[in-house]
C-alpha cells in the first residue's frame, strides 16, 4: 500500500483500465468471482484539489463516487460474486468534480469455490459429535470437522481424497481432563484400523471398565492416607488464606479509589476504522446524533444487527466519555443494560459498537415522533418502567463499587423489537470510591437540564438518589408525555 499507480494527466478521460480472464472448468462452468481494489491517498492534496472517481465493473457503476483520506487504506469490492463472464473488465474514471486522476494501490481477484460437496463423511461427523457430547470436549469444535482444510477442528487429522469426502484418521484428546471409560466400539476401530486415538495425560480416563475398577480400588485404599493430615498444616493453610483475603480486600479498596482512571484493557472485540466502514456500508444510515457523535446502523459479517456510535472530531468531552463508557460496559452485564459488542480505537477514530435496538428510544415513543407508530399501552409503559428500574438497581446495588448513571432520561432508555427496555449512554457515569460511601463529590454539575436532582445541583454530591430523582421525571413523562423543561413558557413558570 506504499506504492500506487494513477492515470496519466494527459489521458483524455483520466481513466485506469484493466481486466482479468476467467477459465471455466467442468466443476465450475460459470465460476463466481470477487474483485477487490485497494486504494489509499499517498499525496497531501492542495486545498483546491479533489480526487474523486467511479469504479465500473463489466459495465456496472458504483452507486456513489469514491473519495479518499490521506494515508487511510480502503477496499472496494462486490459483496456478491459476479457470474456469467469469461472476462472481467474494470474501469476507474474521474468524476466531473475531480481535479486529479484516479489512483489504485493493489488489486486481488478471487474465484468462489463451493463447499457444498466437500463436507466430512457423515459417519465420521456423527462419531466425533458423540465423542464431543460424551466427554464434554472444550475445544473449538464447531462447523464441519475437516472442511475447509485450513480450519479443521483442533486435534483432528483428516485425509483428503480427490474422489471422496474427507475422513477423520486421527484424534488427539491428550490433556483434556477426560474421565470415565472409552467405549469398546471406539477402541475396536483403533485396533488395526485406520483410526488413531491419543488420550494420554488424562488420569481419570480408563481404556476399559476393568481398569476403571482397579483405579477406583486404588483410590479407596489411599483415601485414609490423604485424610490423616497434620493439624498444624491445616492451621498454617488457614492462616495463609486469611492473610491472602486481607491483602486482596486491601488492594481492591485501592483499586476502587482509582476506578475510571488510567488505561484498562478492553475485553470486547476491537474493530478497525476500515471494518466499521464495511459494517455500516460507508456510514450510510444515521440512527441518531448526540454530544458524543453520530450513531450509524450496521451489520456484522454474521448478520448481527448493530449500532455504531462514532466519536465526532469536534467533541470536547468525547474522548473522556468514550473511555468511561467502554471501560464500564466491559465489566457490567445485565439484561436491562445495553450490551457492548466491540469498540474501535484506530488512530484518530474512536467508536463503540452496540447491539441494535430496533424500536428506538422511549422519548420518541412517548412524543409520537413517528405518526404511524401505535402509542404505548399502559401495560407496556409499566413494564418499560420496571425493566429500566431493574437496570438502575443493578448499577446501584449489585456492582462493587456502586455506580451512579448521572444521565437518566427517556432518550437514554432504548427498546428492542419486543419493547424490552435497556438503559444506555454511560459516558457520564460515576463510580463510588468504596462500597460503604454515602456519596461521591464532583467538580461541576453534569447532566441534562430538567432531569437533575436539585440537591446534586446545589451540593455537587452524587448518590443513588440523584438517579432516582431523574427516574421519577421519566415516570412523570410516561404518564404525561411532555418535555420536563417547557421552553415555550416564561422562565418563572418552568418546572
Amino acid at each position: 500500500m506504499q506504492t500506487a499507480i494513477i492515470a496519466s494527466n494527459d489521458s483524455r478521460n483520466q481513466t485506469i483500465d484493466f481486466s482479468w480472464d476467467v477459465e471455466p472448468n467442468h466443476a465450475y462452468p460459470v465460476p463466481g468471482c470477487i474483485g477487490i481494489l485497494y486504494v489509499a491517498e499517498l499525496q497531501i492534496l492542495a486545498s483546491n484539489d479533489v480526487r474523486e472517481f467511479n469504479v465500473i465493473a463489466n459495465g456496472k457503476k458504483n452507486k456513489l463516487p469514491y473519495t479518499l483520506e490521506y494515508l487511510v487504506a480502503d477496499a472496494i469490492s462486490n459483496r456478491e460474486p459476479h457470474h456469467g463472464y469469461n472476462q472481467y473488465n474494470y474501469t476507474m474514471i474521474a468524476t466531473a468534480n475531480s481535479t486529479l486522476p484516479p489512483i489504485i494501490n493493489a488489486f486481488e481477484f478471487f474465484s468462489v469455490i463451493s463447499t457444498a460437496n466437500v463436507g466430512t463423511e457423515s459417519q465420521d461427523v456423527s462419531a466425533i459429535n458423540a465423542i464431543k457430547a460424551q466427554y464434554h470436549v472444550k475445544k473449538n469444535w464447531m462447523g464441519d470437522p475437516c472442511a475447509p482444510k485450513n480450519f479443521a477442528w483442533d486435534g483432528l487429522t483428516c485425509s483428503y481424497a480427490i474422489s471422496g469426502r474427507p475422513r477423520i484418521t486421527s484424534i488427539d484428546l491428550t490433556a483434556n481432563q477426560l474421565s470415565g471409560s472409552i467405549p469398546p466400539g471406539l477402541l475396536k476401530r483403533t485396533q488395526g484400523g485406520p483410526l488413531v486415538i491419543r488420550y494420554g495425560n488424562n488420569p481419570s480416563l480408563c481404556s476399559s471398565n476393568s481398569s476403571c475398577q482397579l483405579t477406583k480400588k486404588k483410590t479407596n485404599s489411599m483415601l485414609a492416607t490423604y485424610i490423616v493430615v497434620p493439624v498444624f498444616v491445616v492451621l498454617l493453610i488457614g492462616a495463609l488464606v486469611v492473610r491472602l483475603i486481607f491483602i486482596v480486600r486491601k488492594r481492591k479498596g485501592l483499586a476502587r479509589g482509582s476506578h475510571g482512571h488510567g488505561q484498562h484493557e478492553l475485553e470486547n472485540r476491537q474493530f478497525t476504522y476500515r471494518e466499521l466502514k464495511v459494517i455500516t456500508d460507508n456510514f450510510k444510515v444515521v440512527l441518531g446524533q448526540g454530544g458524543f457523535g453520530t450513531v450509524y446502523e450496521g451489520f456484522l459479517h454474521d448478520g448481527t444487527h448493530v449500532a455504531v456510535k462514532l466519536l465526532s472530531q469536534s467533541s470536547s468531552q468525547g474522548i473522556k466519555e468514550f473511555s468511561t463508557e467502554a471501560q464500564t460496559l466491559t465489566k457490567i452485564h445485565h439484561k436491562n443494560l445495553i450490551s457492548l459488542i466491540g469498540y474501535c480505537k484506530d488512530g484518530k477514530y474512536l467508536a463503540l459498537v452496540y447491539e441494535h435496538m430496533s424500536e428506538g428510544n422511549l422519548e420518541d415513543k412517548l412524543r409520537g415522533k413517528d405518526s404511524n407508530v401505535v402509542p404505548l399501552a399502559w401495560r407496556q409503559r409499566l413494564r418499560i418502567a420496571l425493566e429500566s428500574a431493574e437496570g438502575l438497581d443493578y448499577l446501584h446495588k449489585a456492582c462493587s463499587p456502586p455506580f451512579v448513571h448521572r444521565d437518566v432520561k427517556t432518550s437514554n432508555i432504548l427498546l428492542n423489537a419486543n419493547l424490552e427496555a435497556k438503559v444506555a449512554d454511560f459516558g457520564l457515569m460515576k463510580a463510588f470510591n468504596h462500597d460503604d460511601d454515602t456519596h461521591v463529590s464532583t467538580a461541576r454539575v453534569i447532566g441534562t437540564r430538567g432531569y437533575l436532582a436539585p440537591e446534586y445541583a446545589i451540593s455537587l454530591q452524587l448518590n443513588q438518589k440523584s438517579d432516582v430523582y431523574s427516574f421519577g421525571i421519566v415516570l412523570l413523562e410516561e404518564g404525561h408525555p411532555h418535555h420536563p423543561v417547557d421552553t415555550t413558557t416564561p422562565q418563572r413558570r418552568q418546572h
